[in-house]
């Protein structure tokens, strides 16, 4: 691996990892709702679909103790709620709100405005480079994703 590749790697990544930070933390400042980032994590999710707590916990890798913490603060909130089957009463899945539905679309709406704040400094030229090397990011990364094993894929799908 050459030096140049490396440095654009931990480049990527540190990027990936400001962008992230900044977003959550607009969201945590702009919102006193929101309070954690697995919050938007897990509304995301329950967008697609309803899952149980440990779906919900092996799908975005934490303990179900802790995914069990989340859902609670989420079901406080009115954005989530628990609903038994009625196939099998034992069974209880969350689903999300109209009202976690509104709260995610704001979450949405800031992170947006939290990054057109961020690329804002940014002439028109430097906005077409960015524009023409994300593009470029994004093929290269559409392509890894189609080898990877489908199980993997579809964890990706539902956190989008």
């Amino acid at each position: 691996m050459k030096k140049d590749d490396r440095m654009l790697e931990h480049k990527l990544l540190g990027i990936v990892h400001l962008v992230r930070h900044r977003v959550y933390a607009d969201l945590r400042h702009a919102n006193k709702l929101f309070a954690e980032p697995a919050h938007f994590r897990v509304l995301k999710n329950l967008r697609q679909c309803p899952h149980s707590v440990s779906e919900l916990a092996e799908k975005l890798e934490v303990s179900l103790p802790s995914m069990s913490k989340t859902v609670t603060a989420l079901v406080k909130r009115g954005w989530v709620e628990r609903l038994r089957l009625e196939q099998d009463r034992r069974i209880v899945q969350i689903h999300l709100t109209p009202d976690g539905m509104a709260a995610l679309g704001e979450m949405h709406k800031q992170a947006l405005s939290t990054v057109a704040e961020m690329l804002a400094p940014l002439t028109p030229e430097e906005r077409q480079s960015l524009t023409r090397g994300l593009d470029t990011l994004y093929m290269a990364l559409d392509e890894s994703i189609e080898k990877l094993p489908p199980a993997l894929l579809h964890t990706l799908d539902q956190d989008e």
